[in-house]
C-alpha cells in the first residue's frame, strides 16, 4: 500500500519559490510596460516624421536631428534595460 504522506517542506524553500513567482510576474509587468512605451515612442516619432515629410509641420533641421538622435537613444536605452535587467542571468 502506497503512503500518502508527503515530506514537510522547509518554509525557507517555500518562501524562495514564492519570491521567484512574484519576481517573474513583476518582470513580466515591467517588460509589458517598457514594450508599450517603446511602441508609443515609435508611433509618435513616425507620425512626426510623416507630418514633416508632407510639410504639415516644420522644424529647424537641427531640432529634427536632435529629436531623431534622442528618440533613437531612448529606444536603445529601453531595449538595454529590458535585455540587461529584466532577463538577467543569475
Amino acid at each position: 500500500m502506497a503512503s500518502t504522506d508527503t515530506a514537510p517542506v522547509d518554509p525557507l524553500v517555500e518562501q524562495k519559490v514564492e519570491d521567484h513567482k512574484i519576481d517573474r510576474e513583476l518582470r513580466k509587468t515591467y517588460a509589458t510596460w517598457y514594450i508599450w512605451i517603446l511602441i508609443g515612442q515609435l508611433v509618435l516619432f513616425n507620425i512626426l516624421i510623416f507630418l514633416y515629410g508632407f510639410k504639415k509641420i516644420t522644424f529647424d533641421e537641427v531640432t529634427l536631428r536632435v529629436f531623431t538622435c534622442a528618440t533613437l537613444s531612448e529606444i536603445f536605452g529601453i531595449v538595454l534595460v529590458i535585455t540587461k535587467y529584466l532577463f538577467s542571468r543569475k
